[in-house]
C-alpha cells in the first residue's frame, strides 16, 4: 500500500475514530520484560500478563525470549510483543539485548521498562537506562536464611530505578538482607504491591457445586481434603512440609488427604 493510499484511507475515517486513536497514541508506552521458564505453573508469567490484559492507561509492550500461549494473551490484549534470544550466559547476549533495548526504548518512546526478573534486568536494563528510560525491577522472591546477596543483587538495586516486590513483609525482609536502612533514599525506592486476586474465580461454592467437583476429581465425600498449589521446587517446601506437618495432620485428622498441584515429570519423583 502507497503512502498516499494510506493518508487517503485514514482522512477517510470518521473524525470520532481518528479522535480515539490519537487519544490511544497519546497513552504513554510502558515496556514489559518477561522471561519465560516453559513451566506452566509460572504464577510470575501469569501475574504480568494478568495486569498487560488489564491496562487502559498506557500501552503495553512485552519483550520476551520465547514464544508461547502467553504470547497469544498478550497480542489478544493489544500489546506489541518482541522476542529475543536470551540464553543465561554470554556477555555477547547481554551487549546485544541492551543494545537493542536502547533502540526499542528510544524508537518507541517508553518511558518505564517493567523487568519481571534479575535476568530480564540484566539483558535489558543498562540500555534502557542510557535510552532515558526509567526501570522497574520485580523481585518475587527473598532467598533463603543464610543465602547472600552479593555483588550482583547490589548492582541491579542500583541498576534499577524502583525495586518492586510483594509483601511488605518481604520489603523489610530484602531490606534487611541487601544492607537497605530506613528511612533514606535506598529504602523509598524499595517499595510493594501485593499480587492481585480474582475474586470470581477463587470464591466458595456452593453445596452442589462443591460436591460435583469433588466427585470430578476423585475425592471423596469424607475426606478432608488439603490441597497444596505451588511449583515444585526447593525454595516451595514442599518436602519440609511432608516431613514435619503431614504427620501432625494425620494424627489429628486422620481421614484427610493432600493434594499436591504444580506441573512436574514423575521421573523426576
Amino acid at each position: 500500500m502507497s503512502t498516499l493510499t494510506k493518508v487517503e484511507i485514514e482522512d477517510a475515517r470518521d473524525p470520532a475514530a481518528r479522535d480515539s486513536d490519537e487519544a490511544a497514541d497519546a497513552r504513554p508506552r510502558v515496556a514489559f520484560v518477561v522471561t519465560q521458564s516453559g513451566a506452566r505453573a509460572n504464577g510470575g508469567v501469569e501475574s504480568i500478563t494478568q495486569v498487560v490484559e488489564r491496562l487502559r492507561g498506557v500501552r503495553p509492550l512485552v519483550v520476551t525470549q520465547a514464544e508461547t500461549d502467553f504470547n497469544r494473551r498478550w497480542r489478544v490484549a493489544g500489546a506489541g510483543v518482541r522476542v529475543w534470544p536470551m540464553p543465561s550466559l554470554g556477555l555477547a547476549s547481554l551487549v546485544r539485548n541492551n543494545a537493542r533495548a536502547f533502540r526499542l526504548v528510544r524508537a518507541e518512546g517508553c518511558r518505564v521498562v517493567h523487568c519481571n526478573d534479575i535476568h530480564a534486568l540484566w539483558q535489558t536494563a543498562f540500555g534502557a537506562r542510557l535510552a532515558g528510560a526509567a526501570v522497574v525491577f520485580n523481585v518475587r522472591n527473598v532467598k533463603p536464611e543464610g543465602a547472600v546477596y552479593g555483588r550482583r543483587w547490589q548492582l541491579a538495586r542500583r541498576l534499577s530505578t524502583r525495586q518492586l516486590v510483594l509483601s511488605a513483609e518481604m520489603a523489610e525482609a530484602l531490606a534487611r538482607r541487601l544492607g537497605i536502612g530506613e528511612g533514606g533514599a535506598a529504602r523509598a525506592r524499595l517499595g510493594h504491591i501485593y499480587s492481585a486476586v480474582d475474586t470470581e474465580k477463587f470464591s466458595p461454592v456452593d453445596g452442589a457445586r462443591r460436591a460435583a467437583l469433588r466427585e470430578r476429581l476423585g475425592i471423596g465425600a469424607d475426606c478432608f481434603a488439603v490441597g497444596v498449589v505451588a511449583a515444585f521446587e526447593p525454595r516451595k517446601a514442599q518436602l519440609d512440609f511432608i516431613r514435619e506437618s503431614v504427620p501432625r495432620l494425620m494424627r489429628l485428622v486422620p481421614r484427610a488427604r493432600v493434594y499436591f498441584v504444580a506441573d512436574f515429570e514423575l521421573s523426576e519423583g
